[in-house]
């Protein structure tokens, strides 16, 4: 079963999960914008990139932009995992441990979109920001 996307968006979450705390997680509507630079990529690893059926991106660098190259076959496992160790700062562990990986992808998204509004205050300057900033580093290269 697929997450209920959100009304003004028709598309299923991406799940991000940082490389450097696998527990820190952001869900995006749309695989438009990593939440990772090159460097930390090149220094720590791609982040792990899923859609909602746990299909993990290929992530590389095009334009000193990090961007998803391809989808895998699901990784149900380590999904599952990274779900698991992000679940943990949003819900009781007697919760999260009686849940199948689907059950808690679904009742962890809106859980998170709500946190990451609440949280991140800035976040739409930030995306301006950075539209801008890959707009400006095309041109001007």
């Amino acid at each position: 079963m697929e997450p209920r996307p959100e009304p003004d968006n028709p598309l299923p979450p991406f799940f991000e999960f940082n490389s450097a705390d696998e527990t820190h997680l952001y869900v995006f509507a749309k695989p438009l914008h990593i939440n990772q630079e090159p460097p930390e990529l090149e220094e720590y690893g791609p982040d792990k990139v899923f859609d909602s059926r746990g299909r993990l991106a290929e992530l590389g660098v095009e334009d000193f932009v990090v961007v998803i190259k391809r989808w895998s076959e699901p990784h149900l496992d380590e999904f599952d995992a990274f779900l698991r160790g992000a679940a943990a700062r949003h819900m009781p562990e007697d919760v999260v441990s009686a849940l199948g990986t689907f059950e808690l992808r679904d009742r962890l998204y809106p859980m998170v979109r709500q946190w990451q509004r609440e949280h991140m205050l800035f976040w739409p300057a930030e995306k301006v920001a950075r539209n801008l900033w890959r707009l400006v580093s095309r041109r001007s290269g």
